[in-house]
């Protein structure tokens, strides 16, 4: 009799598992779908927006081309070289129009451009696919390509130049260059301001080489704070002024910075008016020895032509931010294409 209760009793059991088992899986089935519905875990896992772009590489640049007008985003930093390392020349708070001059770089991932236009040109990042720091104009930007005031210039007053600059057929920085004009030289106002690109122009009269001839032509300001020129009655800067001078130690090796022909001087010493010892043209290295000293608004650096122990030592000025006479030998940012 018991061994008929046993048998029962197991029969009971199996019969409960046939149709009670198939709704264990069906439910999990069921939470399944809930949980992860199709779809749901591939747009998790790979959003395309999670791909880095490498440090030391830059995806194709913009379409721009040199002398297009392009739009700086508000809130970015012009710098004097293409890296993030650059000094900030420039800052902008508001969307503004400038001029593409030069590029691209590729540096610290990212392409550079050069612009030039309201304040102090320098090279700007273009940003990266997710978030592009220049675009092209669209109709109806509230963006604006402006010069600053310009300086208090009288028609018949004579400038000096802080720099050596080109005379242009127009008041146009792609405008005919008529004569390059050495730095410090004296010349005839005839006429302006005229603003363009960015930039006030005036209109002068320049020797024309050595031919005693004049031509008329046009010069540029410069930036605001980076002035080109200066009223001769009305001095802009104190001679012992100087800009921040460059991170050079002795020992670095600078190379000769020149456009036009134009000669960098090499002195007897940190001054304009000290003996000239050679005139360098660019792309000649130089090794410093001791510096920098501040006098005639620039900082001086001595410095020995590199190539051997018989070749001269001097003195040699830096330059402004806009416009440097001399450059660090960097090494290159990666191997050759």
């Amino acid at each position: 009799m018991r061994r008929w209760i046993w048998i029962v009793t197991f029969i009971a059991l199996a019969l409960a598992g046939v149709f009670t088992a198939p709704t264990i899986p069906m439910q999990a089935q069921q939470q399944e779908a809930t949980l992860f519905p199709p779809g749901i875990v591939t747009i998790v896992l790979t959003p395309a927006t999670l791909t880095p772009f490498p440090a030391d590489q830059c995806v194709p640049p913009l379409p721009f081309a040199i002398g297009d007008q392009i739009v700086i985003r508000a809130g970015v930093n012009v710098r004097n070289i293409p890296s993030l390392n650059g000094a900030v020349v420039a800052y902008f708070d508001l969307p503004v129009r400038v001029r593409v001059a030069e590029g691209p770089v590729c540096a610290n991932g990212y392409n550079w451009w050069r612009v030039t236009g309201i304040r102090e040109p320098g090279w700007v990042a273009e940003g990266r696919p997710d978030n592009y720091l220049l675009r092209l104009p669209i109709g109806g930007d509230d963006t604006e390509e402006a010069c600053t005031v310009p300086l208090d210039i009288a028609i018949g007053e004579q400038v000096r130049l802080l720099s050596g600059l080109r005379v242009r057929e127009a008041p146009n920085e792609n405008a005919l260059v008529l004569t390059v004009i050495p730095f410090q030289s004296l010349l005839m106002v005839v006429g302006g301001p005229v603003c363009s690109n960015g930039m006030n122009y005036w209109q002068v009269q320049a020797p024309f080489g050595d031919s005693g001839q004049l031509v008329t032509g046009w010069i540029a300001e410069g930036p605001d704070y980076g002035y080109y020129l200066e009223p001769t009655t009305r001095p802009l800067f104190d001679p012992s002024e100087c800009f921040p001078p460059l991170t050079l130690q002795a020992g670095e090796r600078i190379i000769v910075l020149s456009e036009g022909g134009i000669l960098r001087n090499l002195r007897g010493g940190p001054s304009e008016t000290a003996p000239l010892l050679a005139s360098l043209v660019g792309g000649i290295q130089l090794t410093i020895i001791e510096g920098p000293i501040c006098n005639d608004n620039f900082n001086w650096w001595r410095a020995q032509v590199f190539g051997g122990s018989s070749d001269p030592i001097g003195w040699i000025a830096e330059g402004t931010p806009q416009n440097r006479f001399i450059a660090e030998v960097r090494p290159p940012l990666g191997p050759p294409p």
